[in-house]
């Protein structure tokens, strides 16, 4: 029975594959690009749930008609992407997948034929509260305590951002004290509007292209001192005093960045990041 079992999810795979590689194959696309995107639609449909073992390259060349170099490629960049979680001597697993953000305010990337911007998925990876200073302390002012929450942030599952979010949990006691999960995917604007009950009235964004600390590099796959652009982001409230800073790191891409200024919102100076 239990043969019979798996032999039947083996041949519902096979089927589900041909059905989307032949719905998919696009002329021009990389094959590898086509497999990529095939299993992620499998595993955003429920074909593998997070914590599921995943299909080995054997599997996988056994159902569907590519070489062995195109499957590994596929396959290396799910686990790039950290859709994937590879355990020495097990195989591959499904990660816990990253919750869609709507209506990011400082991470706007134009698709390709300018119709529109590309869907971002974040996930927290630490929230904790630091006594370190820098550019975040010179924003929000002097504290005994400053609240940092980091996030990988996913662009159309093309390339990753880091993210780093900063601060004073005396005045967002919500962001420190609620569940993780609840970061995952939200708006921080809208959170610090409907749960910290601060209007934020004014957004900024200050850019620049720079080397790349080493964790941040490590972080995104890229080569030590690699150069990309950090974007300082800072939000003020109706009063004008400071409510967060935030840093994006984000490699080299070929996607515009789109910043714009939207009705009820003025654009900040930025004094306190050019002191």
């Amino acid at each position: 029975m239990l043969r019979r079992t798996v032999t039947a999810k083996r041949k519902a795979l096979t089927n589900d594959l041909k059905d989307l590689l032949r719905r998919s194959r696009t002329s021009g696309v990389p094959k590898y690009v086509v497999l990529r995107e095939t299993l992620l639609d499998l595993i955003k449909a429920g074909r593998w749930r997070p914590g599921d073992r995943f299909p080995t390259e054997d599997e996988l060349l056994e159902r569907t008609p590519y070489s062995l170099g195109t499957v590994q490629r596929a396959l290396r960049c799910l686990v790039d992407k950290r859709i994937l979680i590879r355990r020495q001597g097990l195989g591959s697993f499904v990660a816990d997948l990253p919750k869609r953000l709507d209506h990011s305010r400082h991470c706007k990337f134009v698709e390709q034929l300018g119709a529109g911007f590309l869907p971002i998925y974040s996930k927290v990876t630490a929230r904790r509260v630091i006594q370190d200073t820098g550019p975040w302390s010179r924003c929000l002012g002097p504290a005994a305590l400053y609240l940092r929450i980091d996030r990988r942030i996913g662009i159309d599952n093309d390339f990753l951002v880091v993210s780093r979010f900063y601060c004073d949990p005396a005045v967002l006691t919500y962001l420190q004290d609620c569940a993780v999960d609840e970061l995952n995917g939200a708006n921080f604007v809208a959170l610090i509007d409907n749960r910290c009950n601060v209007q934020v009235r004014t957004l900024g964004s200050y850019v620049t292209v720079q080397k790349f600390p080493k964790e941040i590099c490590t972080e995104l796959g890229m080569k030590p001192n690699a150069l990309g652009m950090l974007v300082q982001a800072t939000a003020r409230a109706a009063d004008d005093q400071y409510v967060y800073y935030q840093e994006f790191y984000i490699p080299r891409v070929d996607r515009p960045l789109y910043f714009s200024e939207e009705v009820g919102f003025v654009p900040d100076t930025h004094r306190a990041l050019r002191k």
